[in-house]
């Protein structure tokens, strides 16, 4: 029995791949992958990497897809392979198999953000991270990338827990953050800091309000992955607009402690709070526990340029 269910597992998931192939190659409008995915996980990523400015050809480089752990991931190669004999030199496809399966619900997860991005193949070029959500339509089109080649510029930027990107959060949110560009094989300190910060800030703990020092190790191109930074409790409230810079202090290079432009990171930051002042304990006594909690709102801003 278990090597018919196997046969029949693998003409199911040969046929799914000639539709899809089908569906990508030609547009064909009146194919549907659904007969795909409700007995199986069988799911696909899409997507067109353009060669770099310096003419590196996309074909042939490693796309990497993961979806919450970076470590539990699926990985494919640009341009035409042995299932895909067909696909054009700077498309790839990705089947996502067992990772966005759910054994509860018997069904692929949808709304979830899979991360996709393009490693070296020794030349030092690369292309994202982008974020793809999944639909639960059979396959998904990531965004575009271009292949980059050498050193890439500075990114670090704020997401939730989703890793959908995000500039303005809430209490009861998570803040969290991806680096790239950054010194390879390194060590940095993360900091949350009230704004503005300029070259040569002193770095100070007791100003961050996440209480804890997050510290982050890049790889070997320079980045790290989705990094949990603050979970903001109901309590954390401020009455005033709040702005925040987000600080990624290189430990091995430049000065530690201090924001050095040369060597760290930053992630400009601003919040728009609730406009009130917090009540002393006396006045909670006096009010009792039916007072509502102040929600105010804090916020992470784009790279600055």
């Amino acid at each position: 029995m278990r090597k018919k269910e196997k046969i029949r597992n693998t003409k199911k998931r040969t046929f799914c791949k000639t539709v899809f192939i089908m569906v990508l190659m030609v547009g064909a409008s009146g194919i549907s992958l659904a007969q795909c995915t409700p007995q199986g996980n069988s799911y696909w990523i899409t997507g067109n990497v353009s060669d770099s400015s310096c003419d590196i050809k996309a074909i042939g480089h490693t796309v990497v897809v993961w979806y919450d752990d970076e470590t539990i991931n699926r990985t494919d190669i640009i341009g035409p392979s042995a299932y895909y004999l067909d696909l054009e030199n700077n498309k790839y496809i990705v089947e996502m198999e067992n990772l966005i399966w759910d054994d509860k619900t018997k069904s692929i997860k949808t709304g979830v953000t899979v991360h996709v991005k393009i490693i070296s193949e020794g030349d030092e070029c690369r292309a994202g991270p982008v974020d793809v959500i999944i639909s639960g339509d059979g396959f998904d089109n990531a965004p575009d990338m271009t292949l980059i080649c050498g050193i890439m510029e500075k990114s670090i930027k704020s997401y939730d827990e989703d890793g959908n990107e995000k500039d303005d959060f809430i209490p009861g949110q998570n803040v969290s953050i991806k680096g790239a560009g950054l010194s390879p094989n390194t060590n940095y300190a993360i900091w949350i800091q009230k704004d503005p910060i300029k070259d040569g800030a002193k770095l100070n703990k007791d100003e961050d309000p996440s209480g804890k020092q997050e510290m982050v190790k890049t790889d070997k191109y320079g980045d790290f992955a989705l990094t949990e930074l603050w979970a903001i409790s109901q309590s954390d409230v401020d009455p005033t607009p709040t702005k925040w810079d987000i600080v990624v202090d290189n430990q091995g290079e430049g000065v530690r402690n201090e924001y050095d432009s040369t060597y760290d990171g930053l992630d400009s930051a601003s919040s728009y709070g609730f406009m009130a002042p917090v009540p002393e304990p006396a006045t909670f006594t006096l009010i009792g526990v039916g007072l509502i909690a102040l929600m105010g709102y804090v916020g992470f801003a784009k790279k600055r340029e």
